[in-house]
């Protein structure tokens, strides 16, 4: 099993780091609130109202919080 290359501010061409280094803590947070809430037994529900939060919506985007 080979490991896919993870992308870096070079392979992108960002100039800006401060600006990527703000997006990676961003998904890291947002990643880290997904675990939480799995742990907690409430990822699949919207934080605002309580609802489910459709399969694909989280299918698209692991680390959501609410049904769009």
């Amino acid at each position: 099993m080979s490991a896919e290359p993870v992308p870096t501010v070079a392979d992108s061409g960002e100039t800006d780091t401060n600006g990527a280094l703000d997006r990676l803590a961003n998904d890291l947070e947002a990643v880290s609130s997904a675990l939480t809430r799995l742990e907690s037994g409430t990822y699949w529900s919207d934080e605002i109202s309580g609802e489910p939060i459709d399969d694909s919506v989280l299918a698209a985007d692991p680390t959501a919080r609410r049904n769009p």
